[in-house]
């Protein structure tokens, strides 16, 4: 199996998106992905604001034309080029999001046309009092010193290092900030342990 084919993988259909695969506005996006050689690819419908109902027809379009994450963003951000601050992780999370609810939603009639917040935190970081730009700016000092690091806070924060794509060295700098008594190495190897418990305690919840 390809590299590619590794990080496929073809989501279920549910009636949304076979409604959404369906309709004429889906098959212009559709076409203007795909033409990406040589001539003059044909007019993208307009759209003045990523909305959720955008978020399932890129799914659909990865899913329909076997693309990589990387091709969807890049055409993502020749579409919206005034939120270039969109990362491809965060691209990628908040589409599975919105596909995950797929089969069980409770969708108002307009949540698809609602436009998206890409800025919105993993819980419980936004009620802690955090922010996107306080996070990217490495900028813990509004913080209180007692702030307790739970699995919670710390599975949020993996979950915000790997949407924005940084590296491993931010958690470790960010909970340094609020544990200064921990050495960087001690650090380290608490992470790893916590982080490996978090999954189990995920890959068992899935199980039941």
């Amino acid at each position: 199996m390809s590299e590619s084919e590794e990080n496929h993988v073809h989501g279920p259909s549910t009636p949304i998106l076979d409604e959404i695969s369906c309709e004429k506005e889906y098959h212009e996006l559709k076409e203007h992905f795909l033409r990406t050689g040589k001539g003059r690819r044909p007019t993208a419908p307009t759209i003045s604001r990523p909305t959720y109902k955008l978020l399932l027809q890129l799914h659909c379009m990865r899913d329909d034309s076997d693309a990589s994450w990387d091709e969807v963003w890049a055409w993502f951000q020749n579409l919206f080029p005034e939120v270039q601050d969109v990362t491809r992780g965060r691209l990628e999370y908040r589409i599975k999001t919105v596909l995950n609810a797929c089969p069980n939603h409770t969708w108002s009639d307009n949540f698809l046309d609602t436009a998206v917040c890409f800025t919105t935190l993993p819980d419980p970081l936004e009620q802690l009092g955090f922010t996107r730009e306080g996070l990217l700016n490495e900028d813990f000092s509004c913080h209180s010193e007692n702030l307790c690091i739970t699995y919670e806070v710390l599975a949020a924060l993996e979950l915000f290092r790997s949407k924005e794509g940084l590296s491993q060295a931010f958690l470790c700098k960010c909970i340094l900030s609020f544990l200064p008594a921990f050495s960087d190495r001690q650090l380290r190897r608490q992470i790893t342990v916590a982080l490996k418990k978090i999954k189990s305690l995920k890959a068992g919840k899935k199980a039941d």
